[in-house]
């Protein structure tokens, strides 16, 4: 239990994500995106063990959907890993895996290959859940760039 700014006694629950952010720099002359065919990402690993956490405890996606000529973009994936304290069992959310596993997963975040594409968005909006079950993109997506994460560890 903590207590928030205005004294009233709290439960916090402590989240552990596997978050990756990455800024895409439009040195074109034209835009990447647009209202009909907006900009996508998946992170393909080389491990479906992220992909069987993620389906179980959740995952995320948010970002520019349109990159002017001339500026930069930001794009986040995140993979939820579950609570590692919640004393009071109100979080609705999985605790963490076992040691083992999270060390597995520290080994392979890097081990995967950014995809980057336009969609089309009168197809309906693209499932990352189905891109982690069978590797599918929706029908009319153009893939603009494939990055590899191993080529950039740091």
């Amino acid at each position: 239990m903590r207590i928030d700014d205005e004294g009233n006694e709290k439960v916090f629950v402590d989240t552990t994500e596997l978050r990756y952010r990455f800024a895409l720099e439009n040195t074109g002359k034209r835009p990447i995106g647009s209202s009909e065919k907006p900009i996508g990402a998946v992170l393909d690993h080389d491990t479906d063990l992220i992909y069987q956490i993620a389906l179980k405890r959740g995952f995320g996606f948010a970002g520019t959907t349109v990159i002017p000529p001339g500026e930069t973009g930001d794009i986040e994936i995140s993979y939820h890993l579950g609570v590692s304290d919640d004393p009071k069992g109100v979080s609705d959310m999985l605790p963490l895996p076992e040691p083992e596993i999270l060390d597995e997963i520290k080994d392979t975040v890097w081990n995967a290959t950014l995809i980057i594409f336009e969609w089309n968005s009168d197809v309906g909006w693209w499932d990352q859940e189905e891109y982690m079950r069978d590797g599918s993109l929706p029908e009319g997506t153009k893939v603009l760039m494939r990055f590899d994460l191993r080529e950039h560890k740091e």
